[in-house]
């Protein structure tokens, strides 16, 4: 008999916090308390599953961030870790030299343990979506790098969020996030349709290791993508 875990893609094997049991309706009490759940073992879980997506996406972010704004240092770099989880991504922009970083995640729990890490200079508990985020003014970051968190298929951000993105990104900031390949297409309409009208650029758009276990179930890569956003077109929003 097929699992839920196998069901839900074979992720119920690996992480013992439930989202295997999520679902693109999942509200966000019951996200929240999948994550609070996972927290403790989460770090523990995505290594014993072989998650090695957190370097090279950053690398790639690297990359971006010097395309959009060159001849700004990196420490003042002003980033959101927009569903921070534990603080993965955030150790990796440490080494990279990004240390003005905030933490947002939509439970408390999984902020606690990423404040452990010591990379981040804010922590906000907030559920990211179409409207308005209390606490972020217009234009108050310069990037926002997202890991996990753009999908239908556990009930996170959906594309309208995208609107939020961008105002919360200064003028020629920059949105980074990773979508599971198989999931592009519900994406790129919207992400096209963005482009259109000119509210962002593709900077970037490259597959990056996601899981290195030879398990049929984890997908082997991730596709990341990176946009440049223009202020001056949102008055069409």
């Amino acid at each position: 008999m097929t699992t839920p875990g196998e069901a839900r893609g074979g992720y119920g094997k690996y992480f013992t916090g439930g989202l295997h049991t999520l679902h693109a309706s999942s509200t966000r009490e019951e996200i929240e308390e999948c994550y609070d759940k996972w927290a403790d073992a989460y770090d523990k879980d995505l290594m014993s599953a072989g998650c090695v997506k957190h370097e090279p996406m950053v690398r790639v972010f690297d990359e971006a961030i010097k395309i959009a704004m060159p001849n700004k240092p990196k420490c003042q770099v002003r980033i959101m870790d927009m569903g921070s989880g534990t603080g993965l991504l955030g150790v990796e922009l440490n080494k990279r030299g990004y240390t003005n970083v905030d933490a947002l995640d939509v439970t408390q729990k999984m902020l606690d343990v990423s404040r452990e890490k010591g990379v981040y200079t804010k922590f906000i508990c907030a559920h990211l979506t179409e409207a308005r985020t209390p606490g972020i003014e217009d234009g108050d970051y310069n990037a926002i790098i997202s890991s996990g968190v753009v999908t239908a298929a556990y009930g996170h951000i959906r594309p309208p969020a995208f609107y939020e993105m961008m105002r919360v990104i200064s003028d020629g900031g920059v949105i980074y996030f990773n979508v599971r390949t198989k999931e592009i297409p519900d994406f790129r309409p919207s992400m096209k349709e963005l482009e259109d009208k000119g509210l962002w650029t593709l900077i970037k758009e490259e597959q990056v290791p996601h899981y290195n276990i030879e398990d049929p179930a984890l997908p082997k890569s991730t596709t990341v993508f990176a946009f440049q956003v223009h202020h001056k077109e949102l008055h069409v929003i």
